[in-house]
């Protein structure tokens, strides 16, 4: 299995299916950056190990993360909170604190969807890969 024939058809894959995808410069970590909506994005990377032959392993690993503006109006928004709190006015307090949660619970939301998207392409193209393959032992 090469990489980048992998990597190549789950582009494919991922944007057939509304994702954004995409592929890393030389110098990062990851080898594709995925995004659906404005609150989380995937970094994928990938190894192909060889063992001897025509036997090889591909192994994916994927982090899900909310984007970095997130953090930034969660502390707003607890720092907000956290101050109507200590001036004792609740609506405010909770109105904060409501939305907080909200948006917490948003963003766990679409990284379950990321997750859902990113691995049911990734098997996909395998299916397809496994299926291309000559049956060689």
């Amino acid at each position: 299995m090469e990489r980048h024939t992998f990597l190549a058809r789950l582009t494919e894959q991922l944007r057939a299916g509304g994702h954004a995808v995409g592929w890393n410069s030389e110098w990062q970590n990851w080898d594709l950056k995925i995004r659906r909506g404005a609150l989380g994005e995937v970094l994928l990377r990938m190894v192909v190990e060889n063992h001897g032959g025509p036997r090889s392993m591909a192994r994916l690993s994927a982090t899900i993360r909310p984007l970095k503006s997130f953090y930034w109006v969660q502390g707003a928004m607890a720092a907000f909170g956290t101050v109507m709190g200590v001036l004792g006015l609740p609506v405010p307090y909770l109105l904060s604190l409501g939305l907080f949660a909200l948006l917490w619970i948003a963003c766990t939301a679409e990284a379950n969807r990321l997750e859902t998207g990113v691995v049911g392409a990734s098997t996909e193209v395998g299916r397809q890969l496994e299926l291309e393959r000559p049956n060689v032992r």
